[in-house]
């Protein structure tokens, strides 16, 4: 693998910024639905508890993602600040 097809900190950065905007549309999605099935439940009779086996495994999944975007990869942390306080670095370069 030559240094050319290995991706840059930038680029890492900016896989890893829009897996965290991923992750955060996943959770509204996540609280939505499950609320919507909570909701179908408790009108339906509130019986046997069915949508916890969404919610469980459904959550488990979120978990591990957050874990894996969130403090698996720590290095990565002072990149992406930078990238999203100061923006990309070729909008400061004229061509």
């Amino acid at each position: 693998m030559t240094q050319s097809d290995t991706p840059s900190d930038y680029d890492r950065a900016r896989a890893r910024l829009e897996k965290k905007r991923k992750f955060r549309s996943d959770l509204v999605a996540y609280v939505v639905i499950n609320a919507f099935l909570v909701g179908i439940w408790a009108f339906s009779g509130a019986g046997y508890f069915w949508p916890g086996w969404v919610l469980a495994g459904w959550g488990l999944g979120l978990i591990l993602t957050g874990w894996d975007l969130f403090y698996r990869h720590a290095g990565l942390v002072a990149v992406a600040c930078v990238l999203y306080l100061c923006g990309s670095p070729a909008r400061h370069h004229r061509v």
